[in-house]
């Protein structure tokens, strides 16, 4: 009797038993349907951050993947461009950033330049107010030349003389323009550093003292502020007041090596700015570098315009003490000894008071 077998070989009657290839191809088309399942249930996340990328999800080929990117890096956080099956991540991977190119992307990915990290405060002005202000310079320097020739080669009145005052106004202008550009807007403050002889005692004790002095307004005497602060504060090595005579207390001025005293090109003055008492002016005619004083009364008439044996000239007014603690060492000032009478000049240095140091505050 035939027991009757079906094509696998199996009995007709049973459940026949599969040919191991069959097996094979079953179990591999399940796992591809698994496979794509996964795929499909997880849906993958990037987030960028200036410092790193990171990639998260889940699926299958993370140990692929991982293989891939352990040792890529950028140096930008911008434009990741992953293939399409790289986005399917079961872990976290970071990125570090160190400008190589990732060996799992498509394509190299340009690197965006690096923001340069902001430059220092800068104390200097830029370069365009500089270049500009040199410029201004060279312009007023040449006009002060002008006048200077005007005054002293041509024996002008500048005081009276049209063309000169034209020029002088021309000038001022320019001299404000450069002040501002190169020590800001006035008011200009001045520290002038004392030590007194050995008798006088300062305020606050012992023979060292200050002096606060403000500088005259730019818009009467322009001129005068930027003369003391190019010829003398810049340069300044060292001077001693050797002068009471009563109406001022006078300094002597001495600049660095290698610096020599200068000269104004004109008697600038102002009846909007008079030798007041505790003002400060230049000494002498014409005015210059090496001489100040602080008056000690008001010298308007003394020191004003058509003074000092001048039909026209005035002394120079350029700056006032800036506050009562100053005039208080003033006062202290003129109990100076060693004048002599009439000129109140003083020849014995240990009565003379000291200037260690002047400063723009």
């Amino acid at each position: 009797m035939q027991s009757g077998r079906g094509p696998f070989g199996g009995s007709k009657g049973s459940r026949q038993a599969l040919p191991l290839w069959a097996k094979i191809l079953l179990g591999l088309a399940v796992t591809m349907v698994v496979s794509m399942l996964l795929l499909l249930d997880f849906t993958p996340l990037i987030t960028t951050s200036p410092n790193n990328i990171r990639i998260r999800g889940a699926g299958v080929v993370q140990n692929m993947v991982n293989s891939k990117v352990k040792k890529a890096s950028f140096d930008s956080h911008h434009g990741l461009d992953l293939p399409e099956t790289s986005g399917h991540f079961g872990a976290e991977a970071t990125l570090e950033k160190k400008g190589e190119e990732s060996e799992h992307l498509d394509a190299p990915i340009t690197p965006e330049k690096r923001k340069e990290e902001p430059a220092a405060a800068n104390t200097m002005p830029p370069p365009s107010v500089v270049n500009r202000n040199e410029a201004v310079e060279k312009e007023m320097l040449e006009g002060i030349e002008a006048i200077r020739n005007i005054k002293f080669s041509q024996k002008r009145v500048v005081e009276t003389d049209p063309e000169a005052q034209a020029k002088i106004s021309e000038v001022q202008k320019l001299i404000r323009t450069f002040l501002v550009n190169k020590y800001g807007p006035p008011p200009y403050r001045l520290r002038m550093d004392i030590t007194l002889p050995d008798y006088l005692e300062a305020p606050n004790g012992g023979q060292k003292a200050q002096i606060l002095i403000e500088m005259a307004p730019i818009e009467h005497v322009p001129y005068s502020v930027y003369f003391f602060l190019e010829n003398i504060v810049t340069g300044f090595h060292k001077g001693s007041f050797h002068r009471n005579a009563g109406h001022v207390l006078q300094a002597m001025l001495y600049r660095q090596e290698g610096l020599q005293h200068t000269n104004f090109a004109w008697q600038e003055y102002s009846p909007a700015y008079p030798h007041k008492k505790f003002t400060l002016g230049f000494a002498g005619r014409p005015s210059g570098s090496s001489a100040i004083y602080i008056s000690t009364i008001d010298n308007t008439r003394n020191h004003g315009p058509a003074s000092q044996g001048s039909k026209s000239e005035a002394d120079v007014c350029w700056g006032r003490l800036a506050d009562e603690a100053s005039e208080v060492v003033v006062k202290v000032m003129q109990k100076q000894k060693g004048g002599s009478k009439g000129s109140g000049f003083i020849n014995d240095r240990s009565n003379f008071v000291s200037i260690d140091a002047i400063s723009l505050v």
